[in-house]
């Protein structure tokens, strides 16, 4: 969870609310909403720079009910990623 965290944009450069957040075996899904179809690129991108992840999706894109932009975001843990400590 902390790697997620980390991998994050800082809110004040893009706003994001996680809604929730699973972790099975080698495999994370967060969902949540922010206010742009760029954030949301920005947030992907941000992700993708962690050498932890990998396979990063976006699922489910579509804009809420207050013009705030849904979404999942889908990804694995990276094989050469340890156990240790749990994701």
């Amino acid at each position: 969870m902390k790697e997620i965290s980390i991998s994050l944009p800082a809110r004040d450069a893009v706003a994001i609310d996680i809604d929730e957040l699973n972790i099975a075996s080698r495999h994370v899904r967060l969902q949540g909403s922010t206010v742009s179809f760029e954030a949301l690129d920005q947030i992907k991108a941000a992700v993708m720079k962690s050498k932890m992840f990998k396979n990063i999706t976006t699922e489910n894109v579509k804009k809420g009910s207050k013009e705030e932009i849904r979404f999942i975001l889908s990804m694995e843990l990276a094989d050469d990623v340890s156990q240790e400590g749990g994701a």
